[in-house]
């Protein structure tokens, strides 16, 4: 079996496609033979072959274990496949020593292997592994301890039950102590085995609420070796380490201190006694390391980001990180904050001019950055939008001076404006934009909360930003840039101190966008002017509305965007910021010489497909259409020829992510129209939307498409009527297909989702034409609401029945009572589906319009709903409840829409209100006490809720539902008074409050 193995191996290893194809398929054949994962091990352990060939078999061995050894995983290929025990033992035994292997490769991916196999086997098919590895740990070689703690690191995190780890955690934690304190292991070794404490605390950290006490003994013995430790690696100088040691030692020093702050931030108390002296060895040596990040990385292009085989990383660049975010959270101790104010931090320790100094350093552009931002701007955006997962120094150092600027505003304000003044004096380009950066972080925060900056200092800023944004040199573009970006800011604080200044710095923000050189600096301007819009005052900016949004069709033109994943945030700013310009007087949309649509249109073509843009274009437009309601005619000559376009456009190529985006926009256009229609517009979109819905299986162009026609069913009923198509068909027949087809088996539910409130809308609007074909339209729409399973659906299906009850309650019950729905009355279907889910409905007319109809179903009291019974109160949580029959269900789900009593003053707002409808006929319902309901718990009402809290409170379906309840227990309505005993505790609490507040 091995040579077998050794011939794939070289097949992998070829060239062509097809020996590659091949030697795949014969290596997935090969897993059901039982000699296969044996063979791989022996390769693996053969030394005379290369390293390739030996990590190669470990790697397929690895998915041989995830395809052939467990359920447990995902890739798992049944039991047909599945290892027999005295494979798995042969494996177990054999895989052990490899991870001792001299060949780090070798032990790293054997390691992984084994750890694989004990997520599945530990510890009840391999008992035998921890005291195995631990004496590895122990006693072993370094080689020998590094492959047990690789395979104990995993151990930790994924094999572990509370109850497993309590029983072995004090000898696990003391052997990774021994280990990582232990001076002739090497620094990588003692790494792993402090990341392996830091998992051990993650683990404590879940178990804290459940065995609080013991978990705070166990820690605080452990804690007492471990942290004076943490003291002493962070306090050895790694500038004056030998630089053979200076990556392990690195290694080391980040694991102490991502497990410092774990302490800290879940055991704080354990940590509080050492807290000053290790912000002071982190400052020191923070501060000592910041002149050799900034030659390594910003004026240098050292590689950055490193991790080694272990996962741990070990470059400076993430040790600065690591180091600044400590100091952040040391920053939270008040015995270090009165250090730092008195500037008595100890013989070295920091003031506040030095961790300002400190910050302005290290935020400088790393040269990496630079070259990343020149070449693609979609990443520099990412950046300034903190739009990335890139956590880099530069980010750590905006935090960090936002928490002092939290904390001492003025001392912070002062300082910064100290070493702007000599920065811009004698400074390079990038510690002047470094400074400016800094300042715009600051200033950002500031502009959300009541802190302003001094007028003198904004003033004085007017002058370092004008030379800012004037330096042309070359390799000054991010310097210009943090120019126009900070101007914006400044201007959003202090807008009414720089006055007219404001104006300046407008017009050279316009002029910049259109004519720098550099995209870097245009794309920037183009992110301030939507600042201009939104702080300037309207009468400064106004003028300007043309040309910022000329600006945004000239950088399109003259900056191709690539694909609209890598554009999505140049594309996302420059839709924020026309949504802004436009904003600043709607009308310009209407104008007849106006692009501002087809400008629209062109973003959303560049960026197709990408539904986050796709999202603030349709916000956008939703806002558009509200404000020009008035003048809805010239709007749609604007927006309907693109619309329309898109949609035909969608007939040929159904899988265009335009056609939904139109029909999203046709949608919102026309839910705000004017009622009824402009002549020829159902003419224009009826049979546009009708092909797409008749055809299309994309659910969300059938969703937008279904409310597109919903809308216009309902603002001109009319119109659809009366229109014809070529074959003389009426509007209405073509949207009773529309339902038809939707309410189809065929369709999914999410496909269907809105052809409820379609329906519901018909049904409302053009009942008197439909004839003959209302019941086929309702009994269709409860075939197809016994079929849904989604809330959604359910609710937009029951929403037709919810409608027609509200008017004609018992014509409903009696047409569903004579239709059957498989094996089940119409009825007794409907209500079963409604009852189930109509506590999770959402929406607030959907909510209203749904408890009004319950409502009218219950004061029918009507036999045939008391013979139906449905689920009532869970009472084994998941699958068991109560039965009861419908009224008393109805009931219940009142109860839960009354708004919640802890809100006493909106209760007797609404009783007030009901009151003043009802005159003097609630006199009696101070005697609702008489049904059992002790006045005492009046008491609790600040304590309780209704359970409609997380929905949209409607005091005006509040003041119904209070009425509805004083009106059935006045005049016992459907047998009430007889169906309280039958509510729970709290049910009967929440109808007595109401008593109370009367």
């Amino acid at each position: 079996m091995e040579q077998e193995v050794l011939r794939l191996l070289t097949d992998l290893q070829a060239s062509e496609e097809v020996p590659r194809r091949n030697a795949e398929a014969q290596l997935e054949n090969l897993q059901s033979h039982h000699s296969f994962p044996i063979a791989l091990i022996n390769v693996a352990n053969e030394q005379s072959l290369t390293l390739s060939y030996r990590t190669q078999s470990l790697l397929i061995l690895k998915n041989w274990v995830l395809s052939c050894w467990s359920p447990h995983f995902e890739d798992y290929k049944g039991s047909k496949k599945q290892a027999p025990e005295e494979v798995k033992q042969e494996v177990r035994n054999r895989i052990f020593p490899l991870i001792t292997n001299d060949e780090r490769k070798i032990r790293t991916t054997s390691a992984y292997v084994m750890s694989k196999i004990a997520s599945s086997d530990y510890p009840d098919e391999w008992p035998s592994l921890l005291p195995s590895l631990l004496n590895l740990i122990n006693n072993g070689n370094n080689n020998e301890a590094h492959g047990a703690l690789r395979v104990l690191s995993d151990v930790i995190e994924d094999s572990f039950s509370d109850e497993q780890f309590f029983r072995v955690a004090r000898e696990l934690v003391d052997i990774l102590f021994r280990t990582a304190s232990n001076e002739a292991r090497p620094h990588n070794l003692k790494a792993i085995a402090v990341s392996g404490f830091r998992s051990c605390l993650e683990i404590l950290e879940m178990m804290k609420s459940d065995y609080e006490q013991d978990v705070r003994s166990f820690l605080s013995d452990a804690l007492a070796a471990w942290v004076p430790f943490f003291v002493q690696v962070v306090d050895i100088p790694l500038l004056q380490s030998p630089e053979q040691q200076f990556q392990g030692l690195v290694t080391l020093k980040i694991q102490v201190i991502r497990t410092l702050m774990k302490i800290r931030f879940e055991f704080a108390p354990l940590l509080n006694d050492y807290m000053r002296v290790l912000f002071q060895s982190t400052w020191n040596e923070l501060n000592q390391l910041k002149d050799r990040y900034v030659q390594e990385f910003i004026e240098n292009d050292t590689e950055g980001r490193l991790v080694d085989v272990d996962h741990l990383p070990y470059s400076l660049d993430l040790f600065i990180l690591e180091e600044l975010d400590f100091v952040q959270l040391c920053l939270k101790a008040k015995s270090i904050k009165d250090a730092i104010v008195s500037q008595q931090g100890g013989p070295s320790g920091p003031s506040i001019e030095h961790l300002i100094y400190a910050t302005i350093c290290l935020a400088q552009i790393t040269v990496e950055d630079e070259g990343l931002w020149d070449i693609d701007q979609n990443i520099f955006l990412c950046e300034e939008t903190s739009a990335t997962a890139n956590y880099s120094p530069r980010t750590a150092c905006g935090d960090l001076i936002l928490k002092l600027a939290d904390w001492l505003p003025e001392a912070t304000a002062t300082t910064l404006w100290g070493f702007t003044q000599q920065i811009f004096n004698t400074g390079n380009r990038k510690v002047q934009e470094s400074i400016l950066y800094v300042w715009d972080q600051v200033l950002s925060e500031w502009s959300e909360s009541d802190v302003s900056l001094d007028p003198n200092i904004a003033a004085g800023l007017v002058h370092f930003i004008a030379k800012a944004i004037s330096s042309t040199e070359s390799g000054h573009v991010f310097l210009r840039a943090r120019g126009y970006l900070l101007a914006g800011t400044l201007a959003k604080d202090s807008v009414t101190i720089l006055g007219d200044q404001c104006k300046v710095f407008l017009e050279q923000t316009i002029q910049a966008s259109t004519q720098d050189p550099d995209g870097v600096v245009q794309i920037s301007c183009l992110k301030v002017l939507q600042k201009f819009c939104e702080s300037l005052p309207s009468k400064m900016v106004a003028p300007y509305q043309k040309s910022i949004i000329s600006a945004i069709a000239e950088f399109i033109n003259n900056n191709p965007q690539g694909e609209p994943e890598d554009s999505q945030d140049i594309l996302a700013t420059l839709t924020e910021t026309l949504r802004s310009a436009i904003g600043l007087n709607h009308r310009i949309i209407v104008e007849p010489e106006s692009r501002v649509v087809d400008l629209l249109f062109t973003i959303a073509n560049l960026g197709e497909g990408n539904l986050y843009l796709a999202g603030l274009i349709s916000d956008g437009f939703e806002e558009f259409c509200e404000e020009l309601y008035n003048d809805f005619i010239p709007l749609c000559e604007k927006v309907l020829p693109q619309i329309l376009a898109a949609l035909d456009k969608g007939v040929h190529d159904k899988d265009s992510p335009l056609t939904s985006f139109a029909a999203n926009l046709l949608s919102l256009l026309v839910q705000n129209g004017a009622e009824p229609l402009p002549n020829g517009f159902v003419a224009q979109v009826v049979p546009r939307v009708a092909r797409l819905l008749l055809t299309s299986t994309d659910s969300e162009l059938l969703q937008a498409g279904c409310e597109a026609l919903k809308h216009t069913v309902h603002h001109d009923p009319k119109q659809v009527q009366e229109w014809r198509d070529e074959t003389g068909k009426s509007g209405l027949e073509i949207v009773l297909m529309i339902i038809d087809r939707l309410l189809g088996p065929t369709t999914t539910d999410n496909m269907a989702l809105e052809v409820g409130g379609l329906a519901a809308e018909v049904v409302d609007t053009l009942s008197e034409h439909l004839g003959p074909y209302l019941e086929g339209l309702l009994r269709a729409v409860a075939n197809r609401l016994q079929l849904a399973t989604t809330t959604p659906m359910i609710q937009s299906l029951i929403l037709v029945f919810a409608r027609l009850t509200i008017r004609q309650a018992k014509e409903v019950v009696t047409f569903l009572a004579g239709i059957n729905v498989g094996e089940l009355s119409g009825l007794q279907s409907v209500l079963t589906k409604w009852l189930t889910n109509s506590e999770y409905f959402s929406g607030y007319s959907e909510i209203r319009e749904n408890v009004i109809a319950l409502s009218r179903l219950f004061t029918l009291d009507d036999p045939r709903l008391k013979a139906i019974i449905v689920q009532g109160d869970m009472i084994v949580d998941p699958q068991q409840y109560t039965q009861i029959p419908v009224p008393l269900k109805i009931i219940k789900l009142l109860i839960k829409e009354l708004i919640p009593v802890a809100d006493a003053a909106a209760v007797q707002q609404g009783i007030n209100a009901a009151g003043s409808v009802v005159g003097d006929s609630d006199d009696e319902w101070e005697d609702l006490e008489d049904i059992g309901i002790p006045r005492k718990d009046l008491m609790a009402l600040e304590e309780e809720g209704s359970g409609r809290q997380s929905r949209i409170r409607d005091d005006e379906t509040n003041v119904f539902l209070i009425q509805f309840f004083k009106d059935i227990y006045n005049d016992n309505i459907g047998g009430f008074r007889e169906m309280v005993p039958l509510l729970t505790e709290d049910e009967r609490y929440q109808l007595s409050l109401l008593g109370g507040q009367s």
